[in-house]
């Protein structure tokens, strides 16, 4: 027995000896598994700190993210760095490459070189508008595209730091650090900027189309099927939007682009083409363009992209019911377009056609020597010149004869869309 409690003795001092000695061992490894840890583990940056960090990254033409210097790099240098990208799009006159593991987006022109360097990272999404107002004061520009907030600083003559703040969000979605010589650089197709001045809108509705102005130009040189204006030829387009209407407005200004000689591109809704098929028959026959502007005149970015292509199709089968034809162009009302927009069209086979010249003959108050000199004051070669046919624009049939008149005398030679662009006007 005393044997017994002997050897059970033994054992549980063998045991103990053996604990203590391996406890030294596990003391030791937890530091260093701690130390790992902290290793992998992003210091915490004060938001005043961080938003100094990025100012002074941006200078340099940087972020904080990647090394890369708008100017200096070339995309080909950060391909041989980082690798193929997960995904290219082509937006305006640049491309923007984007690596998503890196939560950093290059956009570069056709030349290489890059002029945009956008960080997406958790650092920067937790910057919010006060904290940026606090640490660099109110912002130079702000502007809204889309569903987005973009505040703009001058940091110097060429690089600009932006954040974006989505309307339904509070804090930074990401930062772009711009170069806009660097854009400069790339070979620019012909362009126009959009014209047309008003003394009888309210100043939001005027800031709101004056931003409109600078998104869409970039909007549509992204897309092949978007146009704004014509070759730099000395020739315009003269189109009407909206008719055909019960006043005779529409039929007014057929008959003086019949008495000119010249040929006008008309925009028609779809319902009101089939309350007054006469209107667009008289149209056609007279040799103009009968285009389609949507079936009721609804903004179509509320659509989603199958009610764009039930709204294009309605207003096919009307215009198709009038006069035989179905068109290949189509101009969405407003001008507002986004993706879902651009990408019916092309389904359903149409080419998007906006304008350079706003002549706003559809303010209220507009008479017709405002809607000439929006026109004379502006014109270019290639301009595509905006006006309307509804019956409350009784100014524009006045004003019309005076714009053919001194146009024809400037040598300007007046054409249909189709003869303009070299592209189909029906399918």
């Amino acid at each position: 027995m005393y044997r017994h409690k002997f050897v059970v003795l033994i054992v549980i001092v063998f045991i103990t000896l053996l604990t203590a000695c391996q406890q030294p061992v596990d003391q030791d490894a937890t530091p260093k598994e701690n130390e790992k840890e902290e290793e992998t583990k992003s210091p915490e940056i004060d938001e005043s700190d961080l938003i100094s960090s990025i100012v002074q990254a941006a200078e340099q033409g940087k972020i904080l993210e990647a090394p890369f210097q708008t100017e200096t790099t070339s995309f080909l240098d950060i391909k041989e760095e980082w690798g193929d990208p997960d995904q290219v799009d082509q937006a305006g006159y640049g491309y923007y490459a984007a690596y998503e593991d890196r939560n950093v987006t290059i956009g570069y022109i056709q030349e290489g070189a890059v002029f945009d360097v956008r960080s997406y990272s958790d650092d920067v999404k937790s910057i919010d508008y006060s904290m940026m107002e606090e640490a660099l004061g109110e912002p130079d520009e702000t502007r809204y595209y889309g569903e987005d907030h973009i505040y703009v600083y001058q940091l110097t003559d060429d690089i600009q730091l932006k954040f974006i703040i989505p309307q339904s969000g509070e804090t930074v979605h990401h930062i772009s650090v711009f170069n806009q010589s660097t854009l400069e650089q790339t070979e620019h197709e012909y362009v126009l900027d959009i014209k047309g001045l008003s003394g009888h809108l309210p100043d939001e509705t005027w800031s709101s189309m004056l931003t409109w102005r600078k998104d869409i130009q970039v909007f549509a040189q992204a897309y092949e099927n978007m146009w704004l204006n014509g070759p730099d030829q000395p020739m315009v387009a003269l189109t009407f939007d909206d008719g055909p209407d019960e006043e005779d407005v529409t039929n007014s200004v057929i008959d003086i682009l019949d008495e000119y000689g010249v040929k006008g591109s008309f925009f028609f809704v779809g319902e009101n083409v089939e309350k007054h098929p006469d209107v667009v028959k008289k149209a056609d026959e007279s040799g103009h363009l009968v285009l389609g502007h949507s079936y009721q005149h609804k903004n179509l970015k509320s659509m989603n992209f199958q009610g764009v292509v039930e709204d294009l199709q309605m207003t096919e089968a009307a215009i198709f019911e009038a006069i035989g034809k179905k068109p290949a162009m189509f101009r969405p009302p407003f001008g507002d377009t986004d993706f879902d927009v651009v990408n019916a069209s092309k389904q359903e086979k149409y080419d998007i056609i906006l304008w350079s010249i706003d002549t706003i003959d559809w303010a209220d108050g507009a008479v017709s020597e405002e809607i000439v000199e929006n026109v004379l004051s502006n014109v270019r070669n290639g301009d595509i010149i905006l006006m309307h046919t509804t019956k409350e624009r009784v100014e524009t049939p006045k004003a019309l004869p005076m714009i053919i008149e001194e146009l024809q005398k400037r040598n300007f030679q007046i054409v249909d869309l189709e003869t303009m662009l070299g592209i189909n006007a029906y399918k």
